[in-house]
C-alpha cells in the first residue's frame, strides 16, 4: 500500500489518527465513498491551487497551509 507517498502521487485527505467511524458514516449518509472522494492526485491539487500559489493561500491550519 503506497498511500500518502510522493511515489504514487496521491494523498488521502482523511488518513489521520483522528479519522473516526463518525466521519466515515457521514460520507456513507451523504452517499459518498471516502475512498473515491478523498483521494486526489498531485496534478489535480496543483491545478486547484495554481501550483500552491501564495495568492490562493487562505491561512495556516493545524496541519499546515490552507489554500482555496
Amino acid at each position: 500500500k503506497k498511500e500518502n507517498t510522493s511515489e504514487d502521487g496521491k494523498f488521502r485527505v482523511f488518513d489521520h489518527p483522528n479519522h473516526n467511524d463518525f466521519q466515515h458514516q457521514d460520507f456513507q449518509r451523504d452517499g459518498l465513498n471516502d475512498r473515491e472522494s478523498a483521494i486526489m492526485d498531485l496534478a489535480s491539487i496543483n491545478a486547484a491551487t495554481d501550483n500552491f500559489s501564495e495568492t490562493n493561500l487562505l491561512g495556516q491550519g493545524g496541519f499546515g497551509p490552507v489554500y482555496k
